[in-house]
C-alpha cells in the first residue's frame, strides 16, 4: 500500500488503520517463551487475580478487540484503569489459550484465574465494534462494566473478599495513613497521602473497595487517586497495568506525503499492540 492510500485510510478511520496485526500472532517474531510463566508469577507474588482475554479468530473482529483495548489503556476511563491495576491482564491467541486456560477448541474468550493460577470463572463477552452493515455495537463503558463484574463478581463479592484479605496484612504505617486521609488538618492529610502512595501498589484491591464503600468522601477520593497514580506509574512498554502480558507495543513511522509534504498520519494511528508468540 502506498502513502496516499494509507493517508486516505487514516483519515477515514483514525486509530483503526494499521491495526491489522493488532492482537494477531506474528510468526516472524522471535518466540517469547517466558511471558506466560511471568504472568503467573506476578499473580502469585502480588496476590492478584488474572484475567485472560482470548482474541477472536476472524481478522476484522481482532481489529475491533484491539481498538477497544487500545482505547481502554490510552483514554482516561478511571474505572477501566483500576481494573488493569487490580488484576494481571493477559492476552492470548486462540491457539495459545487452548490447553493452557481452556480446553482445545473451547469457546470462552475470557477466563478468570485465582492468584494461584486456578481457574475461577470463564465466559464469552462481547466487544464493542462495528458490524459489516456499519452499525455500532456496544460501547467502551459497557465493556468496562462487563469486565468489572467479571472480576469483582455480580455483587462485588470477590472484590470484598480480596479487600478483606489485603486489609489483614496492612502495614501499620499504611493503616495509620488511611485513617488520616480525611483529617481536618491539611498537612496531616497531605502527609497521609504521601505515605499511602508508597504502599498503594500492594493495596490496590483494598483501596478500590475503600474508594467505593467508605463513609468519608475524602478517603474515597484519595484512595481512588492513589490507585490512579499506580496506573500512571506503569511503563506502557512493559507488561503490567498499562500493557497486558502477551502483547507488545509497536509504533510505525511514516513520512509526509512525498507529493506535497503536507500529509500527516494522526498520532493514534501509529500505535498498536500485537500478540507475542509463545
Amino acid at each position: 500500500m502506498d502513502r496516499r492510500a494509507f493517508l486516505a485510510g487514516a483519515a477515514a478511520a483514525p486509530l483503526v488503520f494499521g491495526l491489522e496485526d493488532l492482537l494477531a500472532q506474528d510468526e516472524k517474531d522471535p518466540k517469547v517463551a517466558d511471558w506466560w510463566p511471568a504472568a503467573l508469577k506476578r499473580m502469585k507474588d502480588t496476590d492478584r487475580y488474572g484475567v485472560v482475554l482470548v482474541a477472536p479468530d476472524e481478522e476484522r473482529a481482532r481489529q475491533q478487540v484491539g481498538l477497544a483495548l487500545h482505547r481502554i489503556l490510552t483514554d482516561d476511563p478511571a474505572a477501566a484503569h483500576q481494573l488493569f491495576v487490580e488484576a494481571v491482564f493477559v492476552c492470548m491467541t486462540p491457539a495459545l489459550a487452548d490447553g493452557r486456560v481452556r480446553t482445545a477448541r473451547g469457546k470462552e474468550n475470557r477466563i478468570l484465574l485465582a492468584p494461584d493460577g486456578k481457574r475461577v470463572a470463564a465466559d464469552s463477552m462481547a466487544w464493542p465494534g462495528v458490524r459489516k452493515d456499519g452499525a455500532t455495537v456496544g460501547s467502551l463503558e459497557e465493556t468496562v462494566e462487563s469486565l468489572r463484574k467479571f472480576l469483582h463478581g455480580e455483587k462485588d463479592e470477590r472484590l470484598a473478599e480480596h479487600a478483606a484479605r489485603v486489609e489483614k496484612r496492612l502495614p501499620e504505617a499504611a493503616r495509620s495513613a488511611i485513617a488520616s486521609l480525611d483529617a481536618e488538618d491539611f498537612e496531616e492529610r497531605a502527609s497521609a497521602t504521601t505515605v499511602l502512595a508508597k504502599h498503594a501498589a500492594d493495596l490496590v484491591p483494598y483501596l478500590i473497595h475503600l474508594s467505593a464503600r467508605d463513609a468519608a468522601l475524602e478517603r474515597r477520593w484519595r484512595a481512588a487517586a492513589a490507585v490512579k497514580q499506580v496506573f500512571q506509574a506503569g511503563d506502557p512498554a512493559k507488561p503490567g497495568p498499562r500493557l497486558p502480558f502477551g502483547c507488545a507495543q509497536h509504533r510505525e513511522h511514516f513520512d509526509p506525503c512525498p507529493g506535497c509534504g503536507l500529509g500527516f498520519a494522526p498520532e493514534g494511528t501509529r500505535h498498536f499492540l500485537r500478540f507475542l508468540a509463545s
